[in-house]
């Protein structure tokens, strides 16, 4: 149980990955204080899909919450080739020029020459 400060009750928070019928696919339970997007990588590694041939683990698109519209989330969902149909968050202000993503691979060439 954790506390959720925006509700200021105690708790914990149910987040369910349900098929396109809105059958429940994975279901996992986490700590009311916990940020939603915290739990979108157990969720996913939760998930079996059964198919003709094999179980898939892995959904062609993910439909969320503008909670999980954050670039650790959008990162994780692109680097293992998941669509995602997530609103942006409003209240993020954008900024001019190029977005700011590290590149550590770039960054570790430059720093060992």
């Amino acid at each position: 149980m954790g506390y959720d400060g925006h509700k200021k009750t105690k708790g914990s928070k149910v987040h369910a990955a349900v098929s396109p019928a809105s059958l429940p696919v994975a279901i996992n339970l986490g700590p009311g204080d916990e940020h939603e997007s915290r739990r979108l990588f157990p969720l996913l590694k939760g998930i079996r899909i059964m198919s003709s041939r094999r179980p898939r683990s892995m959904p062609k698109r993910v439909y969320a919450d503008n909670k999980y519209h954050i670039p650790l989330v959008m990162m994780y969902l692109a680097g293992r080739g998941i669509a995602a149909r997530i609103k942006e968050r409003a209240n993020v202000k954008r900024r001019a020029g190029r977005p700011r993503i590290f590149d550590y691979a770039t960054y570790a060439r430059v720093r060992k020459k």
